[in-house]
């Protein structure tokens, strides 16, 4: 019984997996129980891939509800509206109650589907069936969590039809309030990041400037969306204003995005190096993903020979990701073929082992002269 559930369920024949429970729970309860659990584990093993780090057996009340969410999350990307709306009315009539997890699940593969879509038409079905499938939680009085307002943002900011979404972006904070929930970091960075979509920096900096406490991942999702419009001497001014050392909200990939906005605006090579130790000195966390984005931006600035020495360094002093740090020093020397046979030898020295030659295709030794 058990081994003929899971032959079901892998081959996608999930509603015939769950009559057959049904069958079974009228023979006995032991058979019904091991059926029971190979149906709950096949619904999980679907949902996994999606956010591996959320889903146990305990996160649905019971096998049909883990299976039915399965089988609508999987039906998002392939079939028609008409299918899922008759797939999901199915599963109410089965007596399959679909609680805060469901519910995210399903909305956050709609979001995911609206983006992957190609055609307008179906952008604007997925769409209004994800404010449809929320409207529908709100009236059976489901709970909501703070992971349905941060995928309602995301759907928000995603509407294929015009960007008339600001009102309903900004109300977010107060509906969660009166729902019982306080708005996180995460709400706030989602929120800049759906302004910013809908070409409302403006507002995105508005709130920025308005919260109390600035985290690191709020002021680098500002930070970005900022260097998105190509407004570069914002970022600067964020950075500057920033609070210095251990309370600093500057992460390491917010100062990527200082470094990009630098490098864009200023396009000052030696102010580019004293913006780095400035950085140094304010004990900001300069790690190795500052150190990339430098080198490349040493190279669009002209000067590959000094992205050279900072690639020697960085290999000697921070040998780590060192395929990442090989891809940049080449983003660098693109334009020199000196150089790239001069950083072939050197990873070659350090990392014998490794097929540098393997990552670029104009990166052959017997072409260089």
């Amino acid at each position: 019984a058990e081994e003929f559930t899971l032959l079901l369920a892998r081959h996608g024949e999930m509603k015939e997996a769950m009559d057959f429970l049904k069958q079974q729970a009228k023979v006995s309860r032991v058979r019904a129980n091991v059926v029971y659990s190979a149906l709950q584990s096949q619904a999980l093993l679907e949902l996994k891939p999606t956010t591996p780090q959320r889903w146990e057996r305990r996160s649905f009340a019971n096998a049909r509800d883990a299976a039915w969410t399965a089988l609508i999350v999987r039906s998002i990307g392939r079939e028609s509206m008409e299918s899922i709306d008759k797939l999901t009315a199915e599963a109410e009539g089965h007596g399959s109650r679909m609680d805060p997890i469901a519910y995210q699940l399903v909305l956050e593969a709609t979001v995911n589907s609206i983006s992957s879509a190609t055609e307008l038409k179906r952008k604007v079905e997925l769409f209004d069936y994800a404010l449809s499938l929320y409207k529908r939680m709100r009236d059976s009085k489901v709970q909501e969590t703070v992971e349905i307002y941060q995928i309602l943002l995301d759907l928000y900011s995603s509407d294929p039809r015009q960007p008339g979404k600001l009102l309903l972006i900004e109300r977010v904070p107060e509906r969660m309030r009166l729902a019982g929930l306080s708005p996180t970091d995460e709400i706030f960075a989602r929120m800049i990041v759906a302004f910013g979509r809908q070409g409302a920096l403006d507002q995105a900096e508005a709130l920025y400037w308005s919260l109390k406490e600035r985290s690191a991942g709020v002021t680098q999702a500002m930070m970005k969306a900022l260097n998105g419009a190509k407004r570069w001497q914002d970022v600067l001014v964020i950075f500057k204003r920033a609070s210095v050392g251990a309370k600093s909200s500057l992460n390491e990939s917010a100062l990527v995005q200082v470094v990009l906005a630098y490098a864009d605006h200023k396009k000052d090579p030696a102010g580019l190096g004293e913006l780095i130790n400035d950085m140094e000195d304010r004990g900001l966390p300069v790690g190795r993903a500052v150190r990339r984005v430098f080198i490349r931006a040493l190279g669009r600035l002209g000067e590959a020979d000094a992205a050279y020495e900072e690639t020697c360094a960085t290999l000697f002093t921070d040998p780590h990701e060192v395929e990442e740090l090989f891809r940049a020093a080449l983003h660098s020397a693109r334009y020199r073929p000196d150089l790239k046979l001069k950083l072939l030898r050197q990873f070659k020295v350090r990392y014998p082992r490794k097929n540098w030659e393997s990552f670029d295709l104009f990166l052959d030794p017997n072409s260089i002269v």
